[in-house]
């Protein structure tokens, strides 16, 4: 387990969590594909995204292997209910390359 590549993980989720943008170490050229979008740049990331920061992500489950770390969370839904997420990450030199989210869009 690379352990500089799950602490770069850690942080991403903790500056998600707080809002904190400089804990997110994410590489000018990241990708991030998912059921509803596509991103090519850390700018377009954080124009579209970031307004999300600030959402507890529960029950966050780590698993690290090279260069990639894959994160399963779930969020609590306005009704109650519990969504799952689960997010796997490329990560090179301590920055976060691409991230690859899945999650149900029902």
């Amino acid at each position: 387990m690379n352990s500089d590549n799950l602490n770069t993980a850690l942080n991403y989720y903790k500056g998600w969590e707080t809002g904190n943008r400089d804990l997110l170490k994410v590489s000018a050229d990241l990708k991030l594909i998912s059921p509803d979008d596509t991103f090519n740049s850390a700018e377009e990331f954080f124009e579209k995204c970031w307004q999300s920061n600030g959402v507890p992500l529960l029950n966050k489950k780590f698993v690290s292997e090279g260069n990639t770390v894959c994160v399963r969370y779930e969020i609590k839904m306005p009704d109650g209910s519990m969504k799952p997420f689960c997010e796997w990450l490329t990560i090179e030199q301590c920055l976060i390359k691409e991230i690859q989210v899945y999650y149900d869009r029902s």
